[in-house]
């Protein structure tokens, strides 16, 4: 089936979607009980700075099919697989802010799309009702990635760290992971990030091979230490 993939980035208005992709990362992840991203609290902690400045969020969206039963083409055409093509930004995305030291360029990021031949199940109706783009009605939202920037000292820059990335189940093995990650990649690379950082369970295999053929390994010396909850709390007082 091919079908029209799309990377743009999340607005208010996606917050609902947002949400249920976030909870569904945590149930992937076995960390359901961890998960308090409320739509209430989403709204309230997302938005608050521009992208690439802030937190940002990147949405993939599948469009309609592009060939009929019969195989005739549909009249919104898209660029060749794996090629970019810059579309006109659409909704509520704030303008960005250039940083006074001008380390990088926060321009505007404008809509992707990529052509994708999908061996996956057509969705119902029902399923695909929670995820309809408030943009498009004619698209799901089937994944995100969220990532912020995080100074590293001994480079002395921002690098770009990926806190979430999840494909909704019934589309993964699909490359929309590929679209996702290699979006970040990019905007990375042409915003003057020193890298692109995030952290995969020891257990996801498949994700751990995923990664280093995007051409990133997995760094065996590195461990995460984490003060959270009365272990944190603790130092309130």
């Amino acid at each position: 089936m091919k079908r029209s993939a799309f990377v743009r980035l999340a607005t208010e208005d996606d917050v609902p979607a947002l949400q249920l992709l976030i909870q569904g990362l945590a149930d992937y992840e076995g960390a359901s009980k961890d998960c308090h991203a409320t739509e209430s609290a989403l709204n309230s902690t997302l938005f608050q700075q521009p992208p690439f400045v802030g937190t940002t969020v990147f949405l993939l969206e599948l469009g309609p099919l592009l060939e009929s039963p019969k195989g005739l083409v549909a009249s919104n055409g898209v660029g060749n697989h794996g090629v970019l093509t810059i579309g006109a930004s659409k909704g509520k995305t704030p303008e960005p802010r250039v940083p006074a030291n001008g380390a990088a360029t926060y321009s505007s990021f404008h809509e992707e799309s990529h052509e994708v031949n999908l061996t996956c199940a057509e969705e119902t109706s029902a399923s695909a009702a929670p995820y309809r783009s408030p943009r498009d009605k004619t698209r799901t939202i089937v994944g995100f990635a969220l990532c912020f920037p995080r100074y590293v000292c001994y480079m002395a820059r921002n690098a770009l760290f990926i806190d979430g990335l999840h494909v909704r189940e019934a589309f993964r093995r699909q490359g929309l992971g590929t679209i996702l990650l290699t979006t970040v990649a990019q905007q990375a690379a042409k915003r003057g990030f020193a890298r692109v950082d995030w952290i995969v369970e020891d257990w996801n295999v498949s994700a751990i091979k995923f990664y280093e053929g995007m051409g990133a390994p997995v760094m065996p010396n590195l461990l995460t230490c984490r003060l959270k909850g009365d272990n944190l709390g603790a130092y309130a007082s």
